[in-house]
């Protein structure tokens, strides 16, 4: 009986192994599946100037969605794995260095986290002040975010071999979809001296296929109602009037949707912000002042410790969705128009893949690309 006993379980624990090898494979196979690639309209239309980097970011927008697109943790070799080779190998492939590579591992309340950050250091004439670029890689749409990781790994292969005035860090954050927590790990690890080297951090996030191209920075006091910390950020919207495009800020923006009802007409030379105002506040949802960015992202992990930053993204301010609700005229909606997605809303939706994208916006992402790659390029190169 004891032999017999012995076969079942021999049996029973041989087929739980076969199991598990299937899943296995399979979940290998589910994070290896290609996607179509779709090729982005518009791109004969990007201006061919020194420090527009945004035909490279289309390539690799193409790239990564049809091979990367599903950048999260539900498959044992998830695609962020793959995505986060990528990067790397692209880096390295454009002629930087290993040793300026670092791969950091993620730690939340001392325990450890599987994700990583990955950090590029370009050394700059002075290296007692940075910039840093970033953008996060995690998550499961397009436009949120390979549309940042790729004018990121754009601008960083673009500028290779450039003299930069002051040392810049590329960082390709992860574990933002779970509460940014890839940004607030690596602040948490600057020392003071590091904190008060960096001038500024840019942050890019959903930048493809919104109605807007929109800048914003600023540290917002919830007490006083004050804005400050807003340097960088006239910085980046002075770069922008020299670069020939049209800056629409805060003064041309306040108590425009409450004179028109409506927001300003789309420019595809355009650049705006955050037009809600303490004087003109939102229909709802009033969180923070123009031209300060919605708290969120990871460009919140740096300014909650003191440091300015300044964020590029492509949302629509004025949309309501159907109907008002705790995301309503903030940055959650992409469009105005309540045909296009979940009532307007495309991130963290499954229309946010680059065929449906590129069905509903035909040419935007080059358009967009075309208008941040040079402001941040412009930045990089003359960071103060």
């Amino acid at each position: 009986m004891k032999r017999n006993l012995f076969k079942k379980l021999k049996k029973a624990l041989i087929i739980i192994i076969s199991i598990i090898l299937i899943g296995c494979l399979g979940l290998f196979a589910i994070a290896q599946r290609k996607h179509e690639r779709v090729s982005l309209s518009g791109k004969e239309a990007i201006e061919d100037i020194k420090g527009n980097n945004a035909l490279l970011a289309c390539e690799y927008l193409e790239i990564m969605s049809s091979l990367y697109h599903n950048r999260i943790d539900s498959a044992l070799y998830s695609q962020k794995v793959f995505a986060r080779k990528y990067i790397i190998e692209e880096l390295l492939k454009a002629g930087y260095d290993k040793q300026q590579i670092q791969k950091q591992s993620i730690y939340e309340n001392d325990l450890f986290y599987k994700g990583k950050n990955i950090v590029l250091t370009v050394p700059g004439q002075d290296t007692s002040k940075q910039i840093i670029v970033a953008a996060h890689y995690d998550s499961d749409g397009d436009n949120d975010n390979l549309s940042g990781v790729s004018l990121l790994l754009a601008t960083a292969v673009g500028l290779r071999g450039e003299s930069l005035p002051v040392t810049v860090k590329y960082i390709f954050f992860d574990a933002e979809e779970i509460g940014a927590l890839g940004s607030k790990y690596y602040v948490k690890c600057l020392t003071e001296e590091e904190k008060r080297s960096i001038l500024y951090m840019i942050n890019m996030d959903t930048i493809a296929f919104g109605d807007y191209c929109n800048i914003y920075g600023g540290n917002y006091n919830k007490q006083t109602f004050e804005v400050t910390a807003t340097e960088p950020y006239f910085l980046a919207m002075k770069r922008a009037e020299e670069l020939g495009f049209n800056v629409y800020g805060t003064d041309y923006l306040n108590g425009y949707f409450e004179k028109n009802k409506k927001g300003p007409e789309l420019d595809n030379r355009g650049v705006f912000t955050n037009p809600w105002t303490r004087e003109n506040p939102s229909p709802a949802n009033f969180i923070v002042s123009s031209p300060c960015a919605y708290p969120a992202s990871d460009a919140d992990s740096f300014d909650k410790a003191g440091i300015a930053y300044i964020m590029f993204d492509s949302t629509n301010w004025y949309a309501a969705g159907k109907s008002i609700t705790e995301t309503s005229y903030s940055v959650y909606y992409d469009t105005i128009d309540q045909n296009i997605g979940l009532n307007g809303k495309i991130m963290n939706t499954n229309y946010d893949n680059l065929k449906y994208l590129e069905e509903n916006f035909p040419g935007r992402a080059a358009e967009h690309f075309n208008i941040f790659s040079q402001i941040l390029s412009s930045l990089i190169l003359k960071p103060q």
